[in-house]
């Protein structure tokens, strides 16, 4: 470990990246009863995705999160602009990291990256990660370390606590997702889809988990040089949302709270596949994609463009009557209705122009 230290101490603080997955039961349901309805041959309650997380030593750069599932693009997500989102959205059979997807991730990785800017990317030895880097190599200005083996729990930054607050927050937003729709006599197992999901996903890394606390990870990883005590910020306690979502939906055999943070399982790794070069090739040539559904739930129609402007008129209106807003967001959100309403009048031009050419 003192060799990659040293290696770690030839750059910038800013200029240090870790990247790992991670597995998530998008679906986890607090108690094995709560699902009103099973579907033949599928664990509905542990649906599983892969979330490819990377960020710097210092949380301000937070690269797009890759989801990886088993369909080729559920049915919530297919009318949605995830890049403007901050994610991408990739697909094997098994929801996990291959060497196709992982070359595909590293040739992002470089171009964000550019050819002038010196960085270390740390990774653990993954069988998808060593082979990818082998027929993707980074550029001279980027530097692989791949971290000692069999102690990623201790050495890698994400495994320190990052990874942990993310999911964290996302099962928050599940929970206030479940005591909702009990209120609306909905079951939260069959309501709840992928959209959803992405969205409280991306979010977290957004906003919630803070640079303190991934810097606080990277300094406890000893792969930063010296190291300093920092206050981490604990993740939520989730404790009295767990017992208004039990006595919410009159639950009498919750999972305990630690379970349902972390389900057991959770990140295993399915077995793996040998991938011989001739298939990965392949794939890159004729990319062939299991088209599964991700057992997605029921999907809501867009709103027209009439109801996002009358939405954030009413959005508007709300602020302009709060004493705690101030000019800037009165700004950003008139911006946005002008934005709006320029693209009503261009369709009502489009309209009357293709009914006078007629």
């Amino acid at each position: 470990m003192k060799a990659i230290q040293t290696i770690a101490g030839e750059y910038n603080e800013e200029d240090i990246f870790n990247m790992d997955e991670t597995g998530l039961f998008w679906r986890q349901a607090p108690t094995s009863g709560l699902g009103t309805q099973s579907r033949p041959g599928q664990n509905r309650e542990k649906a599983r995705i892969t979330l490819t997380v990377c960020v710097n030593s210092t949380g301000s750069e937070r690269l797009p999160i890759w989801i990886i599932g088993t369909a080729k693009m559920p049915r919530s997500l297919h009318s949605i602009n995830l890049q403007a989102l901050g994610g991408v959205w990739r697909s094997n059979k098994k929801a996990w990291m291959t060497t196709f997807i992982m070359s595909e991730w590293l040739h992002s990785f470089y171009s964000y990256i550019g050819l002038s800017r010196q960085v270390l990317l740390l990774l653990d030895n993954f069988s998808a990660h060593v082979q990818s880097v082998n027929i993707t190599p980074p550029p001279a200005n980027v530097k692989i370390q791949w971290l000692p083996a069999n102690s990623t729990s201790v050495y890698q930054p994400l495994d320190q606590g990052i990874i942990m607050n993310l999911k964290t927050y996302y099962r928050k937003a599940w929970l206030h997702f479940i005591i909702e729709s009990y209120e609306h006599q909905q079951d939260p197992i069959t309501s709840i889809t992928l959209y959803d999901a992405v969205r409280w996903i991306l979010r977290a890394w957004r906003y919630n988990v803070s640079n303190t606390t991934i810097y606080s990870c990277f300094r406890k990883s000893q792969v930063i040089q010296p190291q300093i005590s920092l206050p981490a910020e604990p993740a939520p306690d989730l404790t009295r949302l767990y017992q208004e979502t039990q006595q919410a939906g009159h639950i009498k055999d919750m999972m305990s709270l630690s379970n349902f943070i972390n389900p057991p399982g959770e990140d295993t790794e399915p077995a793996e596949e040998s991938e011989s070069l001739e298939s990965i090739i392949s794939q890159y040539i004729h990319p062939q994609i299991d088209d599964g559904s991700d057992d997605d739930g029921p999907v809501a129609p867009p709103p027209s463009l009439k109801a996002a402007i009358d939405g954030l008129r009413t959005v508007l209106q709300y602020q302009e009557h709060s004493q705690e807003t101030c000019l800037e967001e009165i700004k950003h959100l008139e911006k946005l209705e002008r934005r709006l309403l320029y693209k009503a009048e261009s369709l009502k031009e489009q309209r009357t122009l293709d009914q006078w050419f007629r």
